[in-house]
């Protein structure tokens, strides 16, 4: 087992001891416990201890220390949005159900507070042991991940201002095939938006066209004139 895996498993020691916060009441400052029952503790310790290796190893990469925010931060929007998980940070915890809560409401609860602690975790685990104890006392991911942005949000602004300005400024190099130009095109925007600065696709599209040399003047014309609307899959495609 390697060292990331460890630290990941530890996170899940004495689970059954633990409890899971009560994120509608943490909100007014007044947090209140509610106990797992024996099938979920067995279920989320599985869920933990049986991370998917590809993502130990990605997050175990690039251990935040300080100094590379923003590529830590890539990483793990990477790793959030290809398991479908990031919702616990861009979304607000469903209220706490009441006692004649239906059905779907109870579901909907459950799923965020079992995503928030998973997302919590992988966040912990990927930090330098002097990071994760000062956040670990925090309830929820968001509350770890606004923690991190007022530490070290100038070194996101730097980045985002850097990624902007590549958009603006690049352009299509001789020798450089037109998908890698467009790959390349598109690791930018991601890198803008992980770091507060998302590009809408259809600007995203005009940047591309923008930076491609004379000789696609031709394909620029006729998607100008027929009124053509690409999406970035449909242009990386049609290039």
């Amino acid at each position: 087992m390697s060292e990331m895996e460890e630290l990941t498993n530890s996170r899940m020691v004495d689970l059954e001891d633990s409890s899971v916060v009560d994120c509608s009441q943490a909100k007014d400052g007044n947090v209140r416990f509610s106990r797992l029952d024996e099938g979920e503790v067995v279920r989320m310790a599985t869920m933990f201890i049986n991370m998917n290796s590809s993502i130990v190893q990605l997050l175990a990469f690039e251990k935040l220390n300080g100094d590379n925010y923003a590529t830590w931060k890539l990483n793990l929007n990477t790793i959030l949005m290809v398991d479908d998980l990031r919702f616990a940070l861009t979304e607000e915890c469903p209220q706490t159900p009441t006692l004649i809560a239906n059905r779907t409401s109870q579901e909907a609860y459950d799923r965020w507070i079992k995503v928030d602690e998973k997302v919590r975790v992988y966040i912990l685990a990927s930090m330098f042991d002097v990071l994760t104890k000062k956040h670990e006392s925090l309830a929820t991911a968001k509350e770890i991940m606004d923690s991190l942005k007022g530490m070290l949000g100038q070194v996101e602004w730097s980045i985002r201002q850097e990624a902007i300005k590549y958009i603006y400024t690049e352009r299509m190099k001789k020798g450089t095939s037109v998908k890698e130009h467009v790959l390349d095109m598109m690791m930018h925007f991601n890198i803008a938006e992980v770091n507060g600065g998302a590009i809408d696709e259809a600007n995203q599209v005009s940047f591309i066209l923008e930076s491609l040399p004379k000789s696609f003047i031709p394909f620029q014309t006729n998607a100008s004139l027929n009124k053509i609307e690409f999406n970035l899959t449909i242009l990386l495609n049609e290039l």
